[in-house]
C-alpha cells in the first residue's frame, strides 16, 4: 500500500520529502487496523516519562528521515548512502559514551570492517566524481 501511494505522488510531481509524511501516515494506518488483534497486549499502564520517551524516540525518528531525505536531494543517493552508514559509528560511540556499555571486540572488529568498507567505497566513489568526462 505504501509502495503503490508513493509512487502515485512521486509521478505525479510530488516532492521528495512528502515520501516521510506519507510513509509514517501509511505506517499509522496499518498499526490502528491491526489493534483490534493487538489490544489484549497493548500496554497503556506506563509512567508518564515511558510516554514521553517513546513519543520522543517516535518524533525524532520522523524527524531524522526527513532530515535524511532532504540529504540525498542535496548530494545524491549514492554519497547520501555512504554518510548514512557512518551512523553504526555514531550509535557504538554513543552507547559508549553515554550509555556506558561495554566495548566488546566484536564491535572494534565490526567498527573496523565498517570503516574500511566505508573508506574504500568513498574513495572509489571521488574518483569517479573527479575522472575527467570524456
Amino acid at each position: 500500500l505504501t509502495y503503490l501511494v508513493l509512487r502515485r505522488i512521486m509521478r505525479s510531481g510530488g516532492r521528495a520529502e512528502q515520501v516521510v509524511w506519507v510513509y509514517s501516515a501509511t505506517s499509522l494506518f496499518a498499526l490502528t487496523v491491526a489493534l483490534p488483534w493487538t489490544l489484549d497486549d497493548f500496554v497503556v499502564e506506563a509512567p508518564l516519562s515511558g510516554w514521553f520517551a517513546l513519543v520522543s524516540v517516535g518524533g525524532c525518528s520522523v524527524l531524522s528521515q526527513q532530515l535524511v531525505t532532504l540529504g540525498f536531494g542535496a548530494v545524491g543517493a549514492g554519497m547520501g548512502t555512504l554518510l548514512l552508514t557512518t551512523e553504526l559509528g555514531y550509535a557504538l560511540v554513543f552507547g559508549l559514551v553515554l550509555l556506558g556499555d561495554e566495548l566488546k571486540w566484536q564491535s572494534v572488529m565490526g567498527s573496523i570492517c565498517i570503516s574500511a568498507a566505508i573508506a574504500a567505497r568513498a574513495w572509489e566513489q571521488m574518483q569517479l566524481e573527479q575522472a575527467p568526462t570524456k
